[in-house]
């Protein structure tokens, strides 16, 4: 017996797609790792400790956002010219390489805020492409049957990566 019965159906998300398809359940997870949290958490605050000044903060907030925001605009058209799986190793590899920059300019405490914002700047842009084939992929990986499931999968994780992001501020 279900708990929530026939109600309770048309509220939750169905995982049948996580259970029977591992590409899908690979994907899924990459984009569950919460990779920008890392990046858009803990930066306001090093700015802060590092110029206790928030228009410097304000600042690297609007680095984060303009680029991310002109991605966003040419990021679907990108993902629909180029192959969406090497966009993703590329764009996944980007943020990767940002955010261990970020770490390591955090631990030396040498990183101009400068150079913070444009390496900001990179991850988030690189962050919205990624995102964009990353949902031009899931398609591919399951059947037509499935694909409502998987694309609320999909749009679940990245709203709980921003979500999660956004509390730790």
């Amino acid at each position: 017996m279900r708990p929530f019965g026939a109600l309770g159906r048309g509220l939750l998300i169905d995982i049948t797609p996580l259970r029977g398809l591992p590409d899908f359940r690979f994907l899924w997870q990459l984009a569950t790792r919460g990779g920008r949290a890392m990046v858009s958490g803990p930066v306001p605050y090093q700015i802060y400790l590092t110029t206790h000044s928030l228009f410097a903060v304000g600042l690297v907030g609007l680095f984060e956002a303009v680029p991310g925001v002109l991605a966003g605009l040419y990021g679907g058209g990108l993902t629909d010219r180029l192959d969406s799986r090497s966009l993703q190793l590329v764009t996944t590899g980007v943020v990767a390489i940002t955010s261990i920059s970020l770490a390591v300019g955090a631990i030396d405490h040498g990183d101009p805020v400068l150079l913070v914002s444009l390496i900001v700047a990179l991850s988030a842009a690189a962050s919205v492409v990624d995102q964009s084939a990353r949902t031009a992929t899931v398609p591919r990986l399951v059947s037509r049957r499935m694909l409502a499931s998987a694309s609320s999968l999909t749009g679940s994780a990245h709203r709980r990566s921003s979500r999660r992001t956004y509390d730790q501020r």
